[in-house]
């Protein structure tokens, strides 16, 4: 029978090869599941938990993934690549048809679509600020500094804030100007085909940034689920 010192054992041991909590917790209770197997056979714990390590062996090996200097275990970087690939379909399925609606609209009507995008911005700064404050310390423990590895969705979080504070330096900083030179750039590339990086940059910094931002939101709103989550069974100071 596995007692509350034995789930410590093996949480903690999980915990020592840097995963993120959530993860943990749910690499936990599946190695929670295994022991008991193991136990199942009149075994010892200890010997039975050692069989179990080592089937986790590889799953639980720290490697570095390319431009990082950090290791992480392959089953991190694994939930974090699979988690980065479904926000980001997730984020295109929202993103993608507002983006083809406002080039549309920008072409054919553009001084109702420049007050059209700026209430979106608007929108957004006053949500992002709204958000910010209402969690402002979840969103701030999502800084590479910040030494609790709560879960696979903190660090993502941190895209969140910076198209937020993007939007204000880009997009509505000297707004009309900037507008001016993203139709110009528009009406370039569909009447004029001419597909420089110039009238290139200037349709996608005025787009850009509301991508990142929905992919920012959907990661923190993932961030507080699973910080909710952890926090019910363990409590975490921020």
């Amino acid at each position: 029978m596995i007692n509350s010192e034995n789930e410590k054992e093996i949480f903690q041991y999980i915990i020592d090869r840097n995963v993120p909590i959530d993860l943990a917790l749910e690499l936990r209770d599946h190695m929670l599941s295994q022991v008991e197997a193991e136990l199942g056979e009149n075994e010892d714990f200890y010997l039975a938990f050692n069989k179990v390590k080592k089937t986790w062996e590889y799953d639980l090996h720290s490697i570095y993934p390319l431009l990082s200097w950090k290791a992480i275990t392959r089953i991190h970087l694994h939930s974090v690549r699979k988690i980065s690939y479904d926000l980001l379909k997730q984020s295109l399925y929202y993103f993608l048809p507002l983006f083809i609606l406002i080039l549309i609209l920008t072409y054919f009507i553009p001084q109702v679509t420049k007050n059209i995008l700026f209430v979106i911005y608007i929108a957004i700064l006053v949500v992002s600020a709204s958000l910010y404050f209402k969690n402002f310390k979840l969103i701030n423990s999502a800084n590479t500094n910040f030494k609790t590895n709560v879960s696979i969705y903190q660090r993502g979080t941190t895209l969140f804030l910076i198209s937020s504070m993007y939007i204000v330096i880009f997009n509505l900083f000297n707004y009309s100007e900037r507008y001016e030179k993203y139709t110009t750039g528009l009406i370039n590339v569909i009447d004029e085909y001419e597909f420089t990086l110039r009238n290139l940059a200037y349709i996608v910094l005025e787009n850009i940034f509301i991508w990142g931002w929905i992919l920012g939101s959907l990661y923190l709103k993932k961030y507080i689920n699973a910080f909710e989550k952890v926090d019910k069974q363990i409590k975490i100071k921020l």
